[in-house]
Order: C-alpha cells, then sequence, then structure tokens
C-alpha cells in the first residue's frame, strides 16, 4: 500500500516549534516544511525542539512520540 497525501508524513521525522501540552491541548510540529497540530502518543509533555516521530494522523492532527 502506498501512503498519499497527509498519511505519507506517517513515520517520518518532525519536530516541535510549540510545546505539546496534553493538560491544554496544545501543540505543533513541522514536518517536511508543514506546520501540524500535534498530541503525544502517551499523553506526555514534549518541549519545544525535542525531535518526534509521527506515529499516525488522527483527524488534523498528528500523534506523535519523542525520538530518543
Amino acid at each position: 500500500i502506498v501512503k498519499t497525501n497527509a498519511y505519507s508524513i506517517e513515520g517520518k521525522a518532525g519536530k516541535v516549534i510549540f510545546d505539546i501540552d496534553p493538560v491544554e491541548g496544545k501543540g505543533q510540529v513541522k514536518v517536511n516544511g508543514e506546520v501540524w497540530s500535534a498530541k503525544s502518543s502517551s499523553d506526555t509533555y514534549i518541549s519545544k525542539d525535542t525531535e518526534v516521530l509521527i506515529e499516525k494522523i488522527d483527524g488534523v492532527k498528528v500523534i506523535v512520540k519523542p525520538l530518543v
């Protein structure tokens, strides 16, 4: 299966450009030059400039986890 459009970013790395805060439901990442609203897969706080992995897309948000 070839992923198209937005789903092609799944599995790619991005960078947090606005802190991901599960309590306030805020956060943004930049992937391939595009800005996405984001939330962490484990409902944890992820600070700005953290490299993250795009796990999946949920509506208009990407679900991410920190790269280690």
